[in-house]
């Protein structure tokens, strides 16, 4: 708890700072960078460690920034798109997204993200690839790596995002819209699903607490306007019920599950 207090008190930089002296995990190197997994998707690992989470410039549900010691896992580089959640409702029975006619991706869409999927549509297809939907803090982590910038590709904005759209891009089209650990579109395209309820942190300024009415859902999407709307470290609320155009979804595993 001293360490905590003494980290928070010093701020942001001297978070970044113990984290940076963190040594490498001993069993990241008997690990591979990447997985494929049965809906075809590609993972890539996230190493364990300390992570800032939150900022303390941002809008006042993100702050403070503080430290969250998370294990390594691995995440989804991409968004899950339409054709990979066709092949889940096919093989489950589980229902189409609205869009889709006649149980059928809309032609030339097959590598867009998927949308108009709730939070239990989320999770019931991470259960069929035996994933799991991201905590916030996991989420966040893979976004800004572990020096915690400020977008995931460093501390400057650069028009890279699929933003200032009226739909979607194809995932993975925004080269240059990549993390750290190689994660990508998680600044534009769609915003995504978490399994967390939408709480204000520990020493928060703003005190709030939505547990069982509404989740957090992570990212910009294509019609964010700039760069205040592309800060991985922003959060937004919406009821687990929620189909929207601009709410996707991405999955973790975890190591060992």
């Amino acid at each position: 708890m001293k360490f905590l207090r003494l980290t928070f008190l010093c701020g942001l930089a001297a978070i970044v700072s113990a984290i940076n002296s963190i040594p490498a995990a001993t069993n990241v190197d008997s690990l591979p960078p990447k997985l494929v997994m049965k809906d075809g998707g590609v993972m890539v690992l996230v190493h364990l460690g300390l992570y800032v989470i939150g900022s303390n410039d941002g809008p006042l549900n993100t702050r403070p920034a503080h430290s969250v010691n998370l294990p390594l896992f691995y995440i989804d580089r991409c968004e899950i798109t339409n054709a990979q959640y066709r092949k889940f409702c096919v093989e489950t029975g589980h229902a189409f997204p609205p869009y889709f006619k006649k149980g059928q991706v809309p032609e030339g869409k097959e590598k867009m993200p998927v949308v108009y999927v709730n939070y239990y549509d989320a999770q019931g297809y991470a259960e069929w690839t035996d994933k799991k939907l991201p905590t916030e803090s996991q989420w966040e982590a893979a976004a800004r790596g572990p020096k915690s910038t400020v977008y995931p590709w460093g501390d400057i904005f650069k028009p890279v995002a699929a933003i200032r759209r009226n739909k979607p891009a194809e995932v993975g089209s925004y080269k240059d819209d990549i993390a750290y650990y190689g994660v990508m579109d998680m600044t534009g395209n769609v915003m995504e699903w978490t399994c967390d309820w939408y709480r204000s942190y520990p020493d928060s300024p703003k005190k709030f607490d939505f547990q069982g009415s509404k989740a957090v859902v992570k990212g910009g999407y294509f019609g964010s306007r700039g760069a205040a709307d592309c800060r991985p470290y922003l959060r937004s609320p919406a009821p687990r019920s929620t189909r929207s155009p601009r709410i996707g979804f991405r999955c973790i595993r975890e190591i060992g599950g």
